[in-house]
This record gives C-alpha cells, sequence and structure tokens, in this order.
C-alpha cells in the first residue's frame, strides 16, 4: 500500500530494462516500429522532415531515413533536449 500511494504522488516515474537480454531486445523491436506502412512523413509536414532530419544527423550522425519508421516518440530519445523547435508530432 506504502508503494502505490508514493507512486500515486510521483509526477515522473524512470525504469531500467536489460538491452543486452536477447529476449528483451526482440521484445523492443517488435513494439518500435510504426504499423500500417505508416512513417514520420506521416505525421510531419516537409518543412519538418528536413528539420528532423538535419538535427538527426548533426546531433547522431544519421539520415532521418534510417528511423523513419519508428515510433515518433523514440526521436525524443536520441535528440537534444534543447530541440525545442521539433514538431509536436514527435512527443
Amino acid at each position: 500500500e506504502q508503494v502505490k500511494n508514493a507512486l500515486n504522488k510521483t509526477s515522473q516515474l524512470v525504469l531500467e530494462i536489460d538491452i543486452d537480454d536477447p529476449e528483451m531486445q526482440s521484445k523492443i523491436m517488435s513494439k518500435i516500429f510504426m504499423k500500417e506502412g505508416k512513417t514520420l512523413k506521416d505525421f510531419v509536414n516537409d518543412q519538418e522532415y528536413t528539420m528532423i532530419d538535419s538535427l538527426l544527423i548533426k546531433n547522431v550522425g544519421m539520415s532521418v531515413k534510417m528511423m523513419e519508421r519508428m515510433k515518433t516518440i523514440l526521436y525524443r530519445g536520441v535528440l537534444p533536449r534543447k530541440a525545442d523547435r521539433l514538431p509536436y508530432a514527435i512527443f
């Protein structure tokens, strides 16, 4: 009961997973891609797509084309926190 109360009072919860576990890797990979052939281009306009591509190339060293089928929330994990001009669609 104390744990439930503590969790109810938190504003943020951070969890850790073992990404070295092959079974966990498989589970993660099965969940990170958008379904039904959707890509980032379905959620942002051309200007926003170009901006995200530039940010990824500058900060991560890879083009958005390598990630465009990944769920949009995952972009927040690889883009810098200061990238406050990011389109709402990737949050």
